[in-house]
């Protein structure tokens, strides 16, 4: 069984994570120039989207040799990234969200079967 889906819906997932981010900093820039109170704030949650979307494409190469390292890894970068920019990550969050219940829930290949790397 492949895990084709898996893979593009974390890599796709931690792309628009890594969009989010950019465009958070966007915004936490601008409101850093017109001297917005708290813009530093936004800023550092801007870098901490792009980190989430970072580990969520590591999870989704990963979900092919461990599925269930790859899951956990997605899943957890997209409910983290709801924590640091909220509502902009709902398309990368339910994107990453519904990947990682995808690997978590799926059986073992056979390849993973006999090298043992989904015990």
């Amino acid at each position: 069984m492949s895990r084709n889906a898996e893979l593009a819906l974390g890599i796709v997932g931690g792309l628009f994570g890594i969009l989010t981010g950019i465009i958070v900093m966007f915004i936490g820039g601008i409101g850093g120039a017109v001297g917005a109170e708290g813009a530093e704030t936004v800023t550092v949650l801007g870098f901490g989207a792009i980190l989430f979307g970072i580990i969520g494409i590591v999870g989704g190469a990963l979900v092919t040799h461990n599925h269930r390292a790859g899951g956990a890894l997605m899943l957890l970068s997209g409910i983290l990234g709801f924590v640091t920019t909220s509502a902009f990550w709902i398309i990368a969050g339910l994107i990453l969200i519904a990947g990682g219940i995808m690997a978590l829930r799926s059986q073992p290949t056979p390849d993973q079967r006999s090298s043992g790397a989904a015990i």
